[in-house]
């Protein structure tokens, strides 16, 4: 059995009055107790798959090996769109001595277009060509560093074709010409993140957008007549160099590769961070379910084989060294050991000029048949105005296309506007039947199929409370934690509440006691990697895209596993165990606040004998998301590939006729929203079963304490 997950000490959460009487339990675990139990499950699956890998002996099977690679990781970058015109257009050409710049757009998809410069030698060619994505700053292909890697190309007689990402250079979502910068401070890996998770919702993934990118920007490659279609190269740095390694695993049209301090380190068994918490690479940078195929970056590289590929470092290092030799045993396997190599720059992170040098040195050798320069140019790069393809040096300023961020609302739009609202008893039935078959599927869970197990730590006496500290078997290796707050006299109709938050004590024990007061015998619920005792610590704008909760979410779905089903299933655990701890078979009501609020609406659609549900500033639909260029929830509150299927409203819907109280909803930035803007499907729901009085969307009371108001909707 793996390790116990979460393990708190009940005396955080007791008042001080019982503090004497309470026997004194394990000190508590953070949320590291998470990381821990999914880092775990993944150097478990990895170690599996490193014993498979070493029993590949023959080239021939390493080349079935690589096939179910570049099949896996097509397949997980989610659908690609047919191929569609290029739209291409050159905008400028800058004449330089010994080549030529010019400026071009082309259409990646319907709407969304790419800003690009080409690097042309003098003459008619055909010449071999170089893409080059970009790597993380904020100039993309303008920075100095990577302008001088494309002419050293260029001078070489190499075509290269550099272009923006996502998020950079003109296609910043967020750059403001009046401001001179991005609002809010926002990053490129802000950008890619607070986009990549919401195409997860949809069932899609940011890479394969970027990688659609470059796919279109090889096709345009292949339309040129100045370009030798048998030699292809991609080079890129950063996050460039992890792109190229993408995009050379899953296109055969490349002919070699420059992987350039991109990423040649294997991510599994899990490094964690010096602070315990999981590692969190922007969203593009991650494939799931990568684990469950055992496709680490590794395999990446080696599906490259036995196209030339050279990797590139900063300094050599124990990661890129394991790394680098598993990649060169499978090129040696394919008798092509000298068509890997490895450098150093011995320097900090950037494309050095040894580094520049490497390059050129590499594509001259695979592509033109002799070596490199043995020195740069000495040219000068241009300043960035030289290069843009807009006039204004910004797709969003120009209004070309549209943004991602408006291509997402525009695909979300079309999908909820397509739902079917429910009209007849008979409808909302077959809804509810069909939504309680797959959901379970979709959240990656196996609804639980015998009693909940728990146990009674610690209790104590108070002011008319029995208080108990609880442990509850959620699934092998996760004991959740909870307490118990029972009436002392017994009610004559006890009315069970199941209380479940993501803030700590604060946020439940205030309403906890005075339901308990009132008669309520009350469950308080810390679902999987949330203490009792949160910490309040501040953080930067927009940080929850890289914080630990992120973290434990993109490991959960690395096994083809969902934190938020995980969360859910805790939920449906502590339900099936609250008869016996609250010492009642009444029908158990539940409440939940904040991110926790999509968790409960999920279980209380797949558990119909919860009989009531009150719901507090939670998230009041994806779409809600999905419509917004930035939002302040965490990765907790997604689900990947879900928002095709439902929305938070369809969930709320399934309830009816039970009773339904939406408190003080919140959009994507945590602000008040109006619940008639986004819950005329719930509102149909309840309609066509005639118990419109059954679902209540109260306006917030600041002359009544929430317990109050909440003590009467549960009644």
């Amino acid at each position: 059995m793996m390790q116990k997950m979460e393990r708190r000490a009940f005396l955080a959460a007791a008042p001080a009055p019982l503090l004497a009487r309470m026997p004194v339990l394990s000190a508590p675990l953070s949320r590291q107790g998470l990381t821990a139990f999914l880092t775990a499950r993944v150097d478990a699956m990895a170690k599996q798959w490193d014993a498979k890998r070493d029993a590949i002996r023959t080239a021939a099977g390493l080349e079935a090996r690589n096939r179910d690679v570049r099949s896996k990781v097509r397949e997980m970058l989610g659908p690609l769109p047919p191929p569609a015109p290029l739209r291409a257009e050159i905008t400028g050409i800058l004449q330089r001595d010994g080549y030529r710049i010019e400026k071009l757009l082309l259409e990646s998809r319907p709407g969304l277009w790419v800003t690009a410069n080409v690097y042309v030698p003098p003459g008619p060619g055909p010449f071999p060509a170089v893409l080059s994505p970009c790597g993380h700053y904020e100039l993309a292909r303008m920075h100095p560093d990577y302008q001088l890697a494309y002419i050293d190309l260029a001078l070489q007689g190499l075509i290269v074709l550099a272009y923006d990402p996502p998020g950079q250079g003109e296609r910043r979502n967020y750059w403001n010409r009046t401001l001179g910068a991005n609002e809010e401070g926002l990053r490129s890996v802000d950008d890619h993140s607070m986009a990549g998770h919401l195409l997860l919702l949809l069932g899609d993934s940011l890479t394969g957008y970027m990688v659609q990118d470059g796919l279109r920007a090889i096709d345009y490659l292949l339309m040129r007549p100045d370009v030798d279609a048998r030699k292809i190269a991609c080079a890129g740095h950063s996050g460039g160099g992890t792109l190229t390694m993408f995009l050379a695993c899953v296109d055969e049209r490349l002919a070699c590769a420059v992987i350039n301090e991109g990423g040649t380190a294997h991510r599994w068994p899990v490094t964690l961070r010096s602070d315990g918490s999981p590692p969190v690479p922007d969203a593009e940078q991650n494939l799931f379910p990568a684990a469950v195929y055992g496709i680490d970056t590794c395999d990446m590289h080696a599906a490259i084989a036995p196209r030339p590929l050279l990797a590139l470092i900063e300094e050599y290092a124990e990661p890129f060294n394991r790394s680098a030799a598993h990649i060169r045993a499978r090129y040696e396997l394919l008798n092509a050991g000298a068509r890997f190599e490895t450098a150093e720059a011995k320097a900090r992170h950037a494309w050095t000029a040894k580094l520049r040098l490497a390059t050129a040195d590499w594509c001259s050798r695979w592509l033109l048949g002799r070596p490199g320069p043995a020195a740069e140019s000495g040219r000068q790069p241009e300043p960035p105005a030289n290069l843009h393809v807009t006039p204004e040096g910004s797709l969003r300023e120009a209004g070309k296309g549209e943004t991602l961020f408006a291509h997402i609302a525009a695909r979300a739009a079309a999908i909820d506007d397509a739902r079917l609202l429910p009209i007849t008893r008979p409808d909302l039935a077959a809804f509810q039947k069909d939504l309680r078959r797959r959901l379970p599927r979709l959240l990656r869970i196996d609804l639980p199929s015998a009693p909940a197990r728990f146990r009674v730590a610690a209790s104590a006496q108070e002011e008319g409370l029995f208080v108990e500290s609880c442990e509850i078997d959620s699934e092998p290796g996760v004991v959740l934690d909870a307490i118990a707050y029972r009436p002392n006299s017994g009610a004559a109709r006890p009315r069970p509440v199941l209380l479940v938050a993501t803030r700590g004590r604060t946020q439940v024990e205030p309403a906890a006691r005075a339901l308990a007061a009132a008669g309520f015998p009350v469950l308080c619920l810390n679902p999987r990697g949330i203490a009792w005792q949160q910490p309040a610590a501040a953080v930067k704008p927009y940080g929850h895209l890289f914080d630990t909760t992120t973290g434990q979410a993109y490991l959960a779905w690395s096994l083809d596993q969902d934190l938020f089903g995980m969360r859910v299933f805790d939920v449906l655990s502590a339900a099936a165990a609250a008869p016996g701890l609250l010492k009642t078979r009444a029908p158990l009501s539940v409440c939940a606040w904040g991110d926790a609020v999509p968790w409960v609406l999920c279980a209380a659609a797949l558990e119909p004998g919860l009989s009531k549900v009150v719901c507090r500033e939670g998230l009041v639909s994806w779409r809600a998301l999905l419509s917004s260029d930035r939002y302040s929830h965490g990765a907790g509150v997604f689900v990947r590939g879900i928002f095709p299927h439902w929305d938070l409203p369809q969930f709320a819907g399934a309830l009816a006729p039970r009773r339904l109280v939406v408190s003080s909803p919140v959009g994507a930035l945590r602000q008040p929203v109006s619940t008639s803007d986004h819950l005329s499907w719930t509102r149909s729901a309840y309609a066509c079963c005639g118990a419109q009085d059954r679902f209540l969307t109260p306006p917030e009371a600041v002359d009544q304490p929430f317990p109050a108001r909440l003590s009467r909707w549960l009644t």
